[in-house]
């Protein structure tokens, strides 16, 4: 057993009051002489020996009180001997302090982050003036990188304010282990405190790190149930937005609160304008998707958002998206010969194409990334450079329709590019299959009532002559349309960002009657709608991922080098740091949103266009790791120096006394004390 204040245990010569006190009240009998013992009726007859008891008992109780109550100021404690920061002159602790937004949730007192904030204070408050603290928080900045005083350390906690940024454990730990003197290779017994409410989402997803010279303490800070409801992604169902069409939003809510949500409004918003509200009713735990629907009335890029109403968690009850309504689709056919007539009686009529012409020779590179489909028609060889742009255009996001000629199609490209290949030519004639009215592709092809009507019999073409596509089992192919074989006719493969479409026959009359029938029509164009979104219809802050913007062409290398895209939202602005993907396009590299919502692309003053952006939604589940499950995380991975605190912001400083130099027994000493007092007592009132 040791002592905080052994300077106390002086107090001890105090004994001698008791002892002094006893020796002064000693005395002895004396005879007194009475006319009449009757007068002494009522007197209980004492003898000298249980007088003499009596005393020592009574000293005894008073020394033993005197002894308890000096141990008891001498703070007396049982040292730990598995602390791995004793012997040390000088404590470095490291607080992470979670500020995260699922830190905003009500607590016992105020939110769960305004609690961890008062503990962290204790904490520091807990240690000597000569130690040396380190904050961590989810932003992990550069000025908290370094040991601060007491003084600093606790300003710098006051001063944290709760954010959108997340960090995993294992990040965390690895912040502190940076500051352990990396540049002298001095690596000190240290300690780490977590305060964090330790989201299942978001937690202990990784393995922890052991460090032999680390002592880990965890605090788990619980949240009172909290009804949260959240918006948490969208998508249109077709990916091209056309104009005077109606088009399809569909919306994914997430109840994650334990009671049922009745009525939640979901208004959508083009601009300043409300489109549309639709309401539905949730049952805990529940995620449904909501098919919003509107009519787009003219083409062009705009800006749109979808909201509900829900407290007190309000960063995910808002989704801000952009998207483009396209007036018109951009067409390049590259054939040997003379074109298609079928492929430009379709597109030449219509005012939602254009098309152009090539020969394989004359292709402007620098127009086709601009194209929303290439159309490779009976053309027999490719060059190297343009297999080589053709792949860079599809791996980017475009879309490449291969038509074979009357002898089929160079398949060493095609291998490499892990496409299906040509085989022989087959000159049985087959019927088309049936066509898979389920699947996406085809989905806005044929009415719903007829897709429901399983016996109706669907006039479909033949075909003559064919060359099989053969895709390998590891390529990413769908077959669209096949014969009643089941041979492939018309395949769809996915090659990185873009697609590759392949008829298995040239569009003529001869190989088959597909040109003149009614499918023809839809499936192009179907094709065309399968155009990717070349940007994302949002980004999320703290992503990391690049963002590709569209930039004015322009003729010379020094004039685009002068283009410095610029971003704006508001009196704020910044120039992010990026890289050139192309002539006409640039990738924003590692950008700090500083919040959610729309922000101006700019190039030389000039808007080029707009970026939505959203808060991550991986906190929206608020379901967190108890105690219990921590321990037996820490035990499964058979973690050592780590430890579980049940956090209290009035009992704080008291646990890491305990923690830190042993088992505290002064209330055992008052106890004590307490306890001879009380015997004296007893022995003075009721021993005779």
């Amino acid at each position: 057993m040791d002592f905080l204040y052994p300077n106390m245990l002086y107090a001890l010569f105090a004994v001698a009051i008791p002892v002094l006190v006893h020796l002064f009240n000693f005395r002895r009998y004396k005879k007194v002489m009475f006319s009449n013992v009757t007068l002494l009726k009522n007197l209980y007859q004492q003898t000298k020996k249980q007088s003499e008891l009596k005393h020592l008992l009574v000293l005894a109780s008073r020394i033993l009180a005197t002894v308890a109550l000096v141990l008891a100021f001498a703070g007396p404690f049982i040292p730990n001997n598995q602390n791995k920061m004793s012997g040390q002159t000088q404590n470095h602790i490291s607080i992470y302090l979670d500020n995260s937004f699922s830190m905003n949730t009500p607590g016992e007192n105020g939110t769960l982050f305004n609690e961890a904030q008062n503990m962290a204070v204790s904490m520091v408050e807990s240690y000597g003036n000569g130690d040396k603290f380190h904050l961590i928080t989810n932003e992990m900045e550069a000025k908290h990188h370094r040991w601060f005083n007491k003084v600093e350390m606790i300003q710098n906690i006051v001063e944290t304010k709760p954010g959108f940024m997340q960090q995993n454990l294992s990040d965390v730990m690895a912040r502190e282990k940076m500051l352990r003197d990396p540049e002298t290779g001095i690596n000190h017994k240290a300690l780490l405190y977590l305060l964090s409410d330790f989201q299942k989402s978001s937690s202990f997803n990784k393995p922890l790190p052991a460090d032999s010279n680390l002592l880990v303490r965890i605090l788990p800070l619980q949240n009172n149930p909290v009804s949260n409801i959240s918006i948490d992604t969208l998508y249109f169902q077709s990916p091209v937005q056309l104009p005077q069409t109606v088009t399809t939003l569909f919306v994914k809510l997430s109840n994650n609160g334990a009671e049922k949500v009745n009525s939640i409004p979901l208004r959508l918003f083009i601009g300043n304008e409300l489109k549309t509200v639709v309401s539905t009713d949730m049952e805990a735990g529940e995620t449904r998707e909501l098919e919003v629907s509107f009519t787009n009335s003219q083409a062009g890029f705009f800006q749109a958002h979808v909201e509900i109403e829900d407290y007190p968690i309000v960063y995910d009850d808002r989704l801000w998206f952009t998207f483009q309504v396209r007036d018109y689709f951009l067409i390049s056919l590259i054939s040997d010969e003379n074109p298609n007539p079928y492929i430009l009686q379709l597109f030449s009529s219509d005012s939602l194409t254009q098309i152009e012409t090539r020969s394989p020779e004359n292709v402007d590179y620098n127009t086709l990334p601009r194209q929303d489909m290439v159309i490779l028609d009976q053309v027999k060889s490719l060059s190297g450079g343009l297999q080589k742009e053709l792949e860079n255009y599809v791996k980017s996001g475009g879309q490449l329709l291969i038509i074979p000629s009357e002898t089929g199609f160079d398949n060493s490209w095609l291998n490499a590019l892990n496409l299906p290949v040509f085989g022989n030519l087959d000159t049985v004639s087959v019927r088309l299959s049936d066509v898979n009215k389920d699947m996406a592709f085809f989905k806005q092809v044929f009415d719903k009532n007829q897709i429901q009507e399983k016996n109706q019999k669907t006039d479909l073409p033949i075909i003559h002559k064919h060359f099989p596509l053969m895709a390998s089992a590891n390529s990413q192919t769908t077959g669209l349309l096949q014969t009643m074989g089941e041979k492939n006719i018309l395949t769809m493969s996915i090659l990185e960002k873009g697609k590759v479409f392949q008829w298995a026959f040239p569009l003529q009359t001869r190989f088959s009657q597909f040109p003149q029938h009614a499918l023809f029509v839809p499936v192009f164009y179907q094709m065309i709608l399968q155009a990717n979104q070349q940007n994302r219809r949002y980004e999320q802050l703290g992503s990391g991922l690049p963002i590709a913007v569209a930039q004015r062409n322009s003729n010379s290398a020094e004039a685009r080098g002068k283009n410095i895209a610029e971003l704006r939202q508001g009196e704020q602005s910044w120039i992010p740091e990026s890289i050139r993907k192309s002539a006409s396009e640039l990738n924003l590299l590692n950008v700090q949103w500083p919040s959610d919502g729309f922000f101006e692309v700019k190039f030389n003053n000039e808007t080029r266009g707009s970026i939505a952006v959203n808060y991550q939604r991986t906190e929206s589940d608020f379901t967190l790791w108890t105690t219990d499950e921590i321990s037996e995380i820490i035990e499964k991975q058979n973690l050592k120096g780590y430890q579980i605190i049940k956090p209290s912001a009035e009992e704080i400083k008291a646990q890491i006394v305990e923690l830190d130099q042993g088992t505290r027994l002064w209330k055992w000493f008052i106890i004590l004390a307490i306890f001879f007092i009380f015997v004296e007592t007893l022995l003075l009132r009721f021993f005779k």
